[in-house]
């Protein structure tokens, strides 16, 4: 790299980019704060991020890097550790021969070139980068891994000098519990540090595992498990004890199952967490369910209905009297699905009552009953008592047992609109899990307008996508209704700093919408199989989930491996 004594404020200055008092500030404020001075000249709006990335470009005869949608080789995190990566702000991007091509924020910062090169062994080649994106881009590249597992270790550090006191502070009376808490105690940043890390990736879990000689932490990032620093197992029964305060748990019980929840804010985004603890045989785990209602949208619109799909659930959530039911595995995305039929009807003329375990999202409007055991508010209970409420619309959040399937079947048979889920694998197995909690098979057909089954699938990350032309072997191995014809073009992951490398950023949902139908309901008191059932559904213009899927795939939002991943083949 060409060494330039030329210094960036002289050349913006001398090509009339900054005026004389602007760079004087700039330089006042590099003084008293540090940084890279184009950096100061931004913030002030002095100068444009493009007009600096320009300028530089044409001075030093290096390239502006766009970092999101860069893909970085990733064997170089070897090649400069994250401290390295930190220190100098800078981020290695590929090999080219010999030489390394690295991203720094300040392409003139000569030091910071002969340290890479002192530590690679090798010169180094540079590009430019802005310094609040390459900081950004260091974490993602690394994982956010090595700052969480440097932050861990010190404070496990401030731990061994402690006593164990510090984590059993109240929990604070009012209002949730902060990630900037400044308090004394290593714990408590540890836990905060913890949640703060899961709501910046968008986990939807937090499990925190004890293993026979350590702690094991996986966060659950689009509907995947992912491991996370853990701290050393000496500090768990501190964490578990400080987790059990804020969730206002009996911190010394520790041989029955527990389950509590409060509130987190990071910055300003604010969760629930529902904490679950659990004995096992080398201590006790730990589950956090993080509920974002910023990122919940209950909008048909907006949860991955295709228009076919959309349109044949706006029939059957318009019926006056009959019961809905969505159904899948825990965490296919139900309870959203539900919560958008009902914001669609939801109405100042119709009467809406629910009772959900938990109540995950607040509509406007509608009466939401949390369920509670322990004091005997169970689904059954809360459904009967509902019923002496005139509702027009019912929504059970799940038929669990005998008693609510029957329940909620009689509600919908005496004038009633019944929303509910049930944990089976399609839209025909909701039926038969019916019948096997004792409902008679004509209540069924009778109550029962339509089935919806759902999966959420990961979406291909926008910025680094591929396209690849679909062959006939992988065509053959979708086994759908309508095979995509060959030579389709279709989009495989790829990853890059904007999606930590998984090629994917967040998950929409696929479905398979089943109308229960005049036939339908014959072939079904005639104890007709399952498959002479789908066939009915399919000629009545049903998709299955993977057909759902396919079309996803050819549409760029998803992988056809995504897909198959989710779901199985035609039944």
């Amino acid at each position: 790299m060409p060494r330039t004594k030329t210094r960036i404020g002289e050349l913006l200055l001398r090509e009339g980019i900054v005026s004389p008092p602007q760079l004087e500030l700039a330089l006042d404020r590099q003084r008293k704060e540090g940084g890279p001075l184009g950096q100061k000249l931004v913030s002030m709006g002095a100068i444009t991020k493009d007009r600096l990335a320009e300028a530089l470009s044409e001075h030093f005869g290096v390239a502006c890097v766009d970092l999101r949608s860069t893909r970085i080789e990733p064997g170089l995190r070897e090649t400069i550790p994250y401290e390295l990566a930190k220190r100098w702000r800078a981020l290695p991007l590929f090999r080219t021969g010999d030489s390394l091509m690295v991203a720094l924020a300040d392409p003139d910062d000569v030091r910071a070139v002969d340290a890479i090169e002192a530590h690679v062994g090798s010169r180094i080649d540079v590009c430019f980068a802005h310094e609040d994106d390459l900081s950004a881009a260091i974490d993602r590249f690394y994982g956010a891994k090595e700052p969480l597992r440097h932050s861990i270790g010190t404070l496990s550090q401030e731990f061994a000098a402690v006593t164990t006191a510090d984590f059993e502070k109240p929990a604070p009376s009012r209002g949730p519990v902060t990630a900037g808490d400044d308090r004394s105690a290593p714990t408590v940043r540890l836990v905060n540090l913890l949640l703060g890390e899961a709501v910046e990736r968008g986990a939807s879990d937090v499990h925190i595992e004890p293993q026979r000689d350590g702690v094991r932490i996986r966060f659950r990032v689009d509907g995947l498990l992912v491991d996370s620093p853990a701290p050393p197992k000496r500090m768990l029964p501190a964490v578990v004890s400080r987790i059990k305060v804020l969730s206002d748990l009996d911190i010394s019980e520790s041989r029955i199952p527990q389950d509590g929840r409060f509130a987190f804010r990071a910055g300003t985004h604010e969760v629930d967490i529902r904490t679950s603890v659990i004995p096992t045989i080398y201590g006790e785990n730990v589950v956090l369910r993080i509920m974002d209602h910023e990122n919940r949208h209950a909008d048909l619109d907006r949860i991955g209905l295709s228009p076919h799909d959309k349109r044949r659930l706006e029939e059957m959530i318009s019926y006056p009297h009959g019961m809905v039911l969505v159904t899948g595995p825990t965490g296919s995305g139900k309870t959203s699905t539900l919560y958008a039929a009902l914001s669609r009807i939801n109405s100042i003329d119709r009467n809406i009552v629910t009772i959900e375990d938990p109540v995950e999202y607040h509509i406007d409007l509608v009466r939401q009953i949390q369920v509670n055991a322990k004091a005997g508010l169970t689904f059954a209970n809360g459904l009967r008592a509902i019923l002496r409420h005139d509702p027009d619309v019912i929504m059970v959040g799940e038929i669990r047992d005998p008693e609510t399937a029957d329940i909620a079947v009689q509600s919908a048979l005496t004038g009633h609109l019944v929303f509910s889920t049930l944990h089976t694998n399609d839209g025909i197995g909701a039926l038969t899990r019916l019948v096997d909690l004792g409902v008679e098979p004509f209540l069924i057909a009778s109550a029962t307008v339509g089935v919806v089954a759902q999966r959420l699938v990961r979406v291909l990350c926008p910025e680094c996508r591929e396209p690849i032309t679909l062959g006939p072997e992988a065509a053959a191995a979708l086994d759908v209704t309508t095979p995509p014809p060959l030579g389709a073009t279709v989009f495989r992951a790829r990853g890059c700093l904007s999606c930590r490398e998984s090629g994917y950023r967040g998950r929409v949902g696929i479905f398979e919408t089943l109308r229960v139908t005049p036939r339908l309901r014959e072939l079904f008191l005639a104890k007709a199989s399952p498959a002479s059932l789908r066939e009915e559904g399919e000629r009545d213009g049903m998709r299955q989930l993977r057909d759902d899927g396919v079309e996803k795939a050819l549409q760029g939002v998803t992988s056809l491996e995504e897909v198959l991943r989710v779901t199985q083949k035609k039944g």
